[in-house]
């Protein structure tokens, strides 16, 4: 049970960084071009 909640906490991290990333990046293309 703690394997499975410590797994879902870390994919779950690591898919709101990119997420975060995918989002700031986007915004930045946008306000150079």
């Amino acid at each position: 049970m703690m394997g499975a909640l410590a797994f879902y906490t870390v994919t779950g991290i690591i898919y709101s960084e990119r997420a975060l990333a995918i989002i700031l990046f986007t915004f930045a293309a946008r306000r150079c071009g």
